[in-house]
C-alpha cells in the first residue's frame, strides 16, 4: 500500500514467487497503482483492510460477479491475509492458483495466518532494531555534543581563572608595599599609595 497523488490509497505488487510455467506481475502495469477500495472487490477491502482478516477467493466462497473479476486476471482461486504492523496496515501475503478452481482448506487458510505472523514479527523487529540504531546514533552524538561543551567549559573555566589571577597577584603585591610601608612608618606614601 502506498498514498497516491490526490492521498488516495494505492495497492501494487512488491514481491512475488510463481512457478516457471508463468510470467511474473511484477512489471504488469494491471497490478500497480490499482485503487484500494476496487469495484466488485468490495468484499477483499471489507475482509483484509477493515478487519484485518483472510480473504479466501474461490467457488465456493466469492460471489459469481467477484469470481469473474479473477478470473478475468487469470485467477481462479485466491487466499490472502492481510500483514498490520503496529496497528499499521502494510499489504498482503498471499497465494492464488491459476490454473485450477479450488477450494482452500481451513489448514491452507491456517498456515497462511502463522506465514502472516511470521512476517510481521520479522518487520516489528527489525523496525525495532533501526529505532534503537537511531536512539544509539543520536546517544553518540549527545555524548559527543556534551564532551565539546564540557571542553569549553573547562576552557572557559581556565580563561576567567588566569583573568581573575593576574590582578589579585598585582593587588597582593601592592599590599605588600603597602604593608611595608606601614611597618616603617611612611604614612604619608601609605596614604599616597
Amino acid at each position: 500500500a502506498h498514498p497516491g497523488e490526490n492521498g488516495d490509497t494505492l495497492l501494487s505488487i512488491r514481491h512475488e514467487w510463481n512457478m516457471p510455467l508463468f510470467t511474473s506481475d511484477l512489471n504488469n502495469s494491471l497490478y500497480h497503482n490499482m485503487p484500494l477500495h476496487e469495484p466488485g472487490l468490495e468484499r477483499w477491502t471489507d475482509l483484509v483492510v477493515l478487519a484485518g482478516q483472510p480473504f479466501v477467493g474461490d467457488v465456493a466462497k466469492s460471489p459469481p460477479a467477484e469470481m469473474e473479476i479473477l478470473r478475468e486476471r487469470g485467477i481462479k482461486a485466491i487466499i490472502e491475509m492481510p500483514i498490520n504492523v503496529n496497528e499499521n496496515w502494510w499489504g498482503v501475503i498471499g497465494f492464488d492458483d491459476m490454473l485450477n478452481d479450488r477450494e482452500w482448506t481451513n489448514v491452507e487458510v491456517d498456515a497462511l495466518k502463522v506465514a502472516a505472523n511470521v512476517l510481521i514479527a520479522a518487520i516489528r523487529r527489525q523496525l525495532s532494531d533501526i529505532a534503537l540504531r537511531d536512539e544509539l546514533r543520536e546517544r553518540k552524538n549527545l555524548i559527543e555534543e556534551l564532551k565539546l561543551r564540557n571542553a569549553e567549559l573547562e576552557q572557559f573555566t581556565y580563561t576567567v581563572s588566569h583573568d581573575l589571577k593576574s590582578p589579585l597577584v598585582t593587588i597582593n603585591g601592592f599590599l605588600g608595599y603597602l604593608e611595608q610601608d606601614a611597618a616603617s612608618g611612611n604614612l604619608e606614601r601609605l596614604k599616597k599609595d
